[in-house]
């Protein structure tokens, strides 16, 4: 008991160097502590989460993977673990240590938020969303990850979900400045997917099209160039048409067998659990790589819209201030 209390001490005036950010002078106390008791979890966590601080990554990696000999049972130190892969991009290892800390602890708020930040690091948006907003039932006010499931939205397309989730960080913090720029980025993507350029130059904004407002300063084009705005229009026509066909001839010889994959292991349970969450993962990233594309198709049709419309209406031209 003496001893626990000593160790106790030690650890209650580590605690405050890190809460000072003295990590050199933590670690001097973490191992002090050690000494005590080499088989106690808590300095080996206190030592990791200081060198993971410092950067030494290496270090930090020793004393997590001690605890976990230590007490397998323990799910933080594959939290930690699985920082550590993130911060250093080893994306698919942390993913893996975050799954095993999950089967030890199911409803880990730090587990799925680190989750979340390997599957963005693997291009898994679909399953960064689930793991973020897993987080955010358990904790709506955890800042980082109105942040990263804003950011993923916003990767995704997604623009006005993303700018309600920036929205909801400023909301908790009105000083937190990554969100506020990431709020000013997806402002100015919507703004910009309002806005199209005519194959020949001009900026339409399809608001203004509808509305017929503000039709100063666009610049009438000669019959000439009218006609050549229609010719790169059709060549716009048809390089949608190309690479429509593309992606669907591309995507359905991996589409079709890796459906037919999930479907078969979740009907006849061949597969592992294990074995059936690769696939499902192989079958979300298809289905997020073909999202993607479709996602770049419409954006270009809409665009075609734009500039058809544009060309059948003539009059927007007649004021012209240029």
């Amino acid at each position: 008991m003496a001893q626990d209390q000593q160790i106790q001490v030690i650890l209650n005036a580590a605690a405050k160097e890190i809460a000072d950010q003295n990590y050199a002078s933590a670690i001097n106390l973490y191992e002090q502590a050690l000494e005590i008791n080499e088989a106690s979890l808590e300095p080996h966590e206190g030592l990791g989460q200081c060198y993971f601080q410092l950067e030494n990554y290496e270090k930090a990696k020793e004393h997590f993977e001690r605890m976990t000999r230590l007490d397998p049972r323990d799910h933080r130190p594959l939290i930690n673990l699985g920082a550590i892969f993130n911060r250093t991009k080893q994306y698919p290892k942390a993913i893996d240590c975050l799954r095993k800390a999950l089967q030890k602890s199911s409803r880990s708020k730090e587990a799925f938020y680190n989750l979340g930040i390997a599957y963005r690091g693997t291009g898994q948006n679909a399953l960064a969303l689930s793991s973020f907003r897993e987080v955010l039932k358990m904790d709506p006010g955890q800042i980082d990850a109105h942040q990263n499931l804003a950011n993923t939205l916003r990767d995704m397309g997604l623009l006005e979900q993303a700018q309600q989730q920036y929205e909801k960080a400023l909301e908790i913090d009105p000083n937190f400045e990554r969100a506020k720029r990431g709020l000013q980025q997806v402002r100015s993507m919507i703004v910009d997917n309002n806005v199209s350029a005519s194959p020949f130059g001009r900026l339409v904004d399809e608001k203004k099209i509808r509305t017929k407002k503000e039709r100063t300063g666009l610049k009438k084009l000669t019959p000439i160039e009218q006609a050549e705005d229609r010719r790169k229009v059709e060549e716009l026509a048809l390089a949608i048409e190309k690479d429509g066909k593309a992606a669907l001839s591309h995507h359905q010889d991996k589409f079709v067998p890796s459906l037919t994959a999930v479907m078969k292991g979740l009907l006849d349970g061949d597969l592992s659990t294990t074995s059936l969450m690769h696939t499902i993962e192989k079958f979300q990233t298809i289905k997020s790589e073909f999202s993607k594309e479709m996602r770049h198709l419409r954006r270009s049709v809409l665009e075609l819209r734009a500039h058809e419309e544009l060309m059948n209406t003539p009059d927007l031209f007649e004021r012209s201030s240029i």
